[in-house]
């Protein structure tokens, strides 16, 4: 018997790292984004020192930071004429109204005390565009949450269902009231 897998084996082609961000909307709906990489030849290349190229990343409903795409053999070239692999990494930009948890979406509501005491009503802006219509009649307490199923963000691996929407409410007290209020 002879000494198996000795063989000759190739080096594992390197990865540069490129970052993409992308808004809460664009990983809520999808996107099609352009990235445009430098693209270094090997010092043995007599075609030129660089190129450009755009590379065009399909952004899925639901991805979320740190997802990572790997375009084989379109980095820089090496001195023994293979390319490296290029990984782009997705970054979450932070958002004005939603915050993300995983597959679920959480939004902090400011309510009067009135409103807590008598019930409130508001109409929500979605990240895909709809006005989301929420009310209660019911006392409302201070930190209480309210959760609205498959309202959050898509479910990358699963088609056509989302996580949920929890409402923070904020009750915002006043400093002081005068004897007729």
């Amino acid at each position: 018997g002879g000494m198996g897998g000795m063989g000759s084996r190739s080096q594992p082609v390197p990865t540069t790292q490129y970052k993409l961000s992308c808004s809460l909307e664009d990983l809520y709906q999808g996107v099609t984004k352009r990235l445009k990489v430098t693209r270094r030849r090997s010092a043995n290349n007599p075609q030129g020192s660089a190129t450009e190229k755009i590379l065009t990343v399909e952004v899925k409903p639901g991805w979320k930071a740190g997802t990572k795409l790997t375009y084989a053999g379109e980095g820089d070239e090496m001195p023994d004429g293979r390319a490296k692999n290029i990984e782009i990494i997705i970054e979450e930009q932070s958002h004005g109204t939603f915050r993300r948890d995983s597959h679920d979406l959480h939004l902090n509501l400011n309510l009067s005390l009135v409103e807590a005491l008598t019930g409130y009503e508001r109409t929500i802006k979605t990240l895909d565009g709809r006005n989301l219509r929420i009310a209660d009649k019911k006392v409302t307490r201070p930190n209480q949450e309210a959760r609205f199923p498959r309202e959050g963000m898509p479910i990358a691996k699963q088609p056509g269902t989302k996580g949920d929407l929890i409402l923070h409410f904020n009750v915002e007290f006043p400093r002081s009231l005068t004897e007729e209020q």
